[in-house]
């Protein structure tokens, strides 16, 4: 009995760690005001069409609040045909892919790297966003509140930590964008711009390197065992058998069986 206990503790701990690295992933809509600067500096300077790059950044956030809508709808049909491990599984897959396509549609144009970086991730994102919470809520947490804070945690921490890294990678010396124009300012050095398309390579290879944590953690909780559940028939049968013999122990007029009270007597008999 001790070693199942503490396998279904590992088990619920495993779980928290598989969302938290879900979230991680999820928390792309975070950095896209940062890593959106470069995207927009690299379609202006080098795009087919830089008007279009103008508006990059505001569709983007448009695409993720009504993309994530859509992903939460199809990730709550999907949570309940093939579970919420497949689901998030999915979700975090779509933003894995996302991330690596748009190193190839920023050769193309501001529209396709949209799709990729807006509204493909942004389906990702709400189809791993409820999945996660409801894998939580198959184990028997005391403290389910706790860990939702635990698991929610990581959709902001891995924004932080992507951030700094996608920084750290494009713009290690902190250059300042150098071209001014009516619309504001953007990057066009050589040596920023080279390092913009390999940028979304290295996202998506974070992204990777936290996936097998998710697979790992987002298990369903094991079967009962044959032990307890024998021990919680043997308890149900002696609180019967108490209020049977309570009821035989009252007097004639208080002693009516009614309903429930009834069947149970008769199938003790």
């Amino acid at each position: 009995m001790p070693c199942v206990m503490t396998s279904e503790r590992w088990r619920k701990w495993q779980c928290v760690v598989g969302g938290f690295c879900a979230m991680c992933i999820a928390g792309q809509f975070y950095i896209i005001g940062n890593v959106g600067t470069y995207l927009e500096s690299y379609l202006k300077e080098r795009g087919d069409y830089p008007q279009e790059a103008t508006w990059l950044i505001p569709s983007l956030v448009t695409c993720v609040f009504a993309g994530g809508q859509v992903g939460m709808a199809v990730g709550g049909y999907l949570d309940r045909v093939i579970g919420p491990q497949l689901t998030t599984l999915l979700g975090t897959s779509l933003l894995i892919v996302g991330a690596a396509l748009t190193c190839w549609t920023l050769h193309v144009s501001s529209v396709s790297v949209l799709v990729t970086f807006g509204a493909v991730p942004s389906v990702g994102f709400g189809c791993a966003y409820g999945s996660v919470y409801s894998a939580l809520n198959k184990h028997n947490f005391h403290n389910l509140g706790i860990m939702y804070g635990i698991v929610n945690s990581g959709f902001g921490g891995g924004a932080v930590l992507f951030n700094f890294v996608i920084s750290a990678f494009v713009n290690p010396e902190n250059m300042a964008p150098d071209k001014v124009h009516s619309q504001g300012r953007h990057f066009s050095q050589a040596d920023i711009l080279n390092k913009v398309p390999h940028s979304m390579l290295l996202l998506s290879g974070l992204y990777v390197v936290l996936f097998p944590a998710v697979v790992w953690g987002l298990r369903p909780p094991p079967p009962p065992s044959s032990s307890s559940s024998s021990s919680s028939q043997d308890v149900d049968i002696d609180v019967i058998l108490t209020d049977v013999t309570a009821l035989g122990s009252r007097p004639a007029e208080d002693s009516l069986l009614k309903g429930d009270d009834c069947t149970s007597y008769q199938a003790l008999r």
